[in-house]
């Protein structure tokens, strides 16, 4: 399937490649997250199943476990390549531990630029495709979720990809040839899952005071890093209808870091100063907060979303869409689905908002 346009194409989906390439690769090159898949030409007809995506990724401690692996680069002294994703992390620990890390540059949550003969990737043999066109294209060929309106002619649905740092939105219809067209020229919005982290530093900052807060950041990198992996973590793992806290571990540096900042106050006596003292509590060196607290982290930048996807909605070819396909890895969040639900289907047109199985892996188990 492909995707056609009324309008100047913005990118290439070449979902079936030239016939002489005996094997197809994906590479999904995010802001927070990346991975790749691959398939064998003459399986690809046969259906997204025999896509083969990579095996998920393990920090070195095992404690994480992700279908893509971080979008964090280090590089040597020389400014050479040393490791990418989960690995970075790992390497990067180790030079600091040996006081090593301030000769190398380590990257994280970045965009990159496209330099595919760098990479040894012949241009002839390369194709770019935006990711919520590809992710639309999956949709319409996922197997297991029955028959969906998006699969009639003439639907006309929203597709809105949140990634780490980017939503991309795009209004398709399904063309009687069973092809889709491109109603609107995009849109989107530099909000993804990324905000959501900062919403919890932010909330961080109110309770310990920002000048703590900034030399923490600053000076324990590698605590930070645990931290925000700690966060990730257990916000994957956040439901809608959660009861439980969520419990985050606080480092050494940063209870470091307040004692001095207060005089040597104990930081149970800091939670309780704060303005969140009846929403959050500190344990055994565990901070616990309030499940309506981390509701919040994602309300802004859930709500500007809904706004961004309701700009589409008034665009004149989107006055028969009546659904929104949601995927990228803030999509399989309940709370996300949940407020997304209540600014949209209440307040536009939209009455049917549908997420595929592992929306994550949308952009790369297209076939």
């Amino acid at each position: 399937m492909s995707v056609t346009s009324s309008i100047k194409s913005r990118a290439s989906v070449a979902t079936v490649p030239d016939a002489s390439f005996t094997m197809v690769a994906a590479l999904d090159v995010g802001t927070a997250y990346s991975g790749y898949a691959y398939a064998y030409r003459k399986e690809m007809d046969e259906g997204m199943d025999n896509v083969i995506v990579n095996n998920p990724w393990s920090s070195a401690d095992k404690s994480t476990t992700t279908y893509k692996t971080p979008t964090q680069l280090l590089l040597n002294e020389k400014r050479e390549f040393e490791a990418f994703g989960y690995e970075a992390q790992k390497r990067y620990a180790e030079l600091h531990q040996q006081g090593r890390h301030e000769r190398c540059f380590y990257f994280k949550k970045f965009r990159s630029k496209i330099a595919s003969g760098q990479a040894g990737i012949p241009g002839e043999a390369l194709r770019l495709a935006l990711e919520s066109e590809v992710a639309s294209v999956y949709c319409q060929n996922m197997k297991g979720v029955g028959k969906l309106p998006i699969h009639s002619p003439g639907c006309t649905y929203v597709v809105a990809d949140i990634g780490g740092g980017i939503t991309d939105i795009v209004l398709h219809q399904k063309r009687t040839d069973g092809r889709l067209k491109e109603m609107n020229k995009g849109g989107g919005c530099l909000v993804g899952s990324s905000h959501v982290e900062n919403s919890f530093l932010q909330f961080l900052v109110r309770i310990f005071g920002a000048p703590a807060v900034r030399e923490f950041l600053d000076e324990c990198q590698i605590e930070v890093i645990d931290i925000l992996k700690q966060f990730e973590m257990a916000k994957k793992g956040m439901i809608s209808d959660q009861a439980k806290p969520l419990s985050i571990g606080i480092p050494v540096g940063l209870e470091r870091i307040c004692r001095k900042k207060n005089h040597g106050e104990d930081l149970s006596v800091i939670v309780q100063r704060s303005m969140y003292r009846d929403k959050a509590k500190l344990a055994d060196n565990t901070l616990h907060i309030d499940v309506t607290i981390c509701r919040e982290f994602f309300n802004s930048a859930c709500l500007e979303i809904a706004k961004c996807i309701r700009n589409v909605l008034l665009d004149h070819n989107a006055k028969e869409c009546t659904m929104l396909i949601l995927v990228g890895g803030m999509a399989s969040s309940t709370i996300v689905q949940d407020i997304l639900k209540q600014e949209l289907e209440s307040k536009t047109k939209i009455q049917r908002i549908i997420v595929p199985p592992e929306p994550e892996l949308a952009v790369l188990k297209v076939k």
